[in-house]
């Protein structure tokens, strides 16, 4: 990013979302409202470019689209996802505590 002020903007809202929307996404509700959240997740992932986040969250919007009940984000899937997440988000702690 070359604007500081844009970077710690985008940061902070993919940290919120992370927040917001993985409990959505491994939970065990409806597949739309998961898969939704995914999708949005994956946006703001590209955004600011937590590639890994990013490729998870297609993979699982993807299954949930397909459907198929309980499995159709397998467990280790939504596991890789929050491991990623936490890293992620560790990344953007970590830059705006150096960046302040």
């Amino acid at each position: 990013f070359g604007d500081r002020n844009l970077a710690r903007d985008l940061l902070r809202l993919f940290d919120e979302q992370c927040a917001r929307l993985v409990p959505t996404i491994v939970t065990d509700g409806p597949e739309g409202p998961r898969a939704d959240a995914a999708h949005t997740l994956r946006g703001s992932a590209v955004a600011v470019g937590a590639t890994e986040v990013a490729a998870l969250t297609a993979e699982i919007e993807q299954a949930l689209r397909r459907g198929g009940g309980r499995e159709a984000a397998p467990a280790a899937l939504l596991g890789a996802l929050a491991r990623a997440v936490a890293d992620a988000r560790a990344a953007v702690a970590e830059w705006q505590a150096t960046a302040a």
